[in-house]
């Protein structure tokens, strides 16, 4: 009995080569249209066709390979960006340094 031992444990799952679509994709996008569902009730009916082409315009720029880490979508980076911490750190022997 052998057993396949993959060599990258953190692939991505492709699910069509030829109009590359990656399973990361596919659930980003089924999130991001729930959510734009969930908040259609609060626009007019005649922003309805604007709201829907900027969804789709921000839905496609969400899932791009972000430009300074392509490991990464654009998502993740702005939730990187967000989530960093701003504050400095200082080391323990930095306050014994001060005196």
């Amino acid at each position: 009995m052998t057993y396949i031992i993959p060599k990258q444990l953190k692939e991505e799952y492709k699910i069509c080569d030829r109009p590359r679509i990656w399973w990361k994709d596919c659930v980003t996008l089924s999130i991001l249209i729930g959510v734009f569902l969930l908040f259609k009730i609060f626009v007019h009916s005649w922003m309805q066709i604007p709201y829907w082409i900027t969804a789709a315009i921000s839905s496609y720029f969400l899932i791009q390979p972000a430009p300074g880490n392509p490991k990464k979508r654009n998502w993740e980076a702005i939730l990187l960006m967000i989530s960093k911490d701003r504050f400095p750190h200082y080391s323990v022997n930095h306050v014994n340094d001060l005196r």
